[in-house]
């Protein structure tokens, strides 16, 4: 799977889990909810990484309390490697 695949289809799916959770929640995060802790893992050729990643996570928070982590890496190829892939760890919260 090619990183553009990779990262194309984590964007879909936090934009799906967006609209799951703006409509559990409602239109305002409540103060009081403990918040949701969410990765964001975006970088790579062919789009706009750099104002999607504020777009999205700003979009998601206004509806939602969530707590997010960005790794964000500006390189326009297409054969680097994103750093949280490497470290096997995604699944223990770190």
């Amino acid at each position: 799977m090619t990183i553009r695949r990779f990262v194309s289809r984590r964007v879909a799916m936090l934009a799906a889990v967006s609209v799951a959770v703006g409509s559990m929640f409602g239109s305002a995060a409540r103060a009081e909810d403990k918040p949701i802790r969410a990765l964001l893992v975006a970088g790579g050729c062919c789009h706009d990484y750099a104002k999607q990643k504020d777009i999205l996570t700003q979009g998601i928070s206004a509806r939602a309390n969530v707590t997010w982590t960005i790794s964000y890496d500006p390189d326009k190829g297409t054969k680097h490697s994103i750093r949280y892939t490497k470290r096997g760890r995604l699944g223990e919260g770190v």
